[in-house]
Parts: C-alpha cells; structure tokens; sequence
C-alpha cells in the first residue's frame, strides 16, 4: 500500500494523498490498488545531482487519447527550506490527518509542556489510554 506506485495512484484517483485514500474501506482503494499495476516509476539522474539541497519529484502522466501531463515539485511543501509551515498550517495539518479532537489534545499538550513540572504526565495525555497516567505522579 505503501509504494510509489501505490501512492502515486491514490493520488491521482483521490486528487490527494491522506489517511482516507490509503483507508482500504476507500471505495477507491480498490481502484488504486489496481491502476498501480499501470505506474513505472525511474530514478533520474538530474533529479540526484540535485541532492541534497533540493529532493525533486516528478510525475508523467501517459493518457489513454495519447496526451501526457507533466508535474515537477522541488521540495516537499512543509519543507525547512523551500515552503516551511507557519503554527497554523501545522495545525491545519494535524487536524486534517488526526481530526479536530487529536488535533487540539495535541496542541493543548505542547502549549502546556514549557509551564509543566512534569512532563512524563503531561506527555501521557497522548496516549490512547490517558487516564493511565492519572495521580502516577505529584500534580503541578
């Protein structure tokens, strides 16, 4: 599920790459399962020279009428150097992969990190079971 092939066909079925189109209750993972049989995926030597100041990627879309669609992206979005996510879109991020309840357990975690004399409890409200970590040690 995930190969390149894999990913690359979710992306094209799903217009996107997330949680839900690698979801095998996707209706469409099915259908990305089998168009991946269809994706070749090759290595370019321009792309590798380009290392490691810039981690290239390229897709060429081959269409059935013949017509081919090209994309190239220079570093991932979200990348240090080339497009860094600001605090929202961090957040916007986490809640869109986690959904708004993980997603604002989380941020309440981290903002609540630096003022905290115990960050092993603080931490374990990350855990699936939060309430383990309940009275284990001093409060605040």
């Amino acid at each position: 599920m995930f190969s390149f092939p894999f990913v690359v066909s979710a992306a094209v079925l799903n217009e996107r790459v997330d949680p839900a189109s690698m979801d095998p209750e996707n209706p469409l993972f099915q259908m990305a399962k089998d168009f991946s049989a269809n994706v070749d995926l090759a290595v370019s030597p321009d792309y590798d020279r380009r290392l490691p100041g810039e981690r290239w990627t390229g897709v060429d879309l081959e269409l059935v009428n013949g017509a081919t669609i090209s994309a190239e992206q220079p570093n991932p979005r979200g990348d240090a150097d080339y497009y860094p996510f600001d605090a929202a879109d961090v957040a916007a991020k986490l809640t869109d992969l986690l959904g708004a309840e993980d997603s604002a357990r989380i941020h309440a975690v981290v903002a609540e990190l630096p003022v905290s004399r115990d960050a092993a409890r603080v931490l374990g409200r990350l855990s699936l079971n939060p309430n383990q970590f309940e009275g284990a040690h001093d409060d605040d």
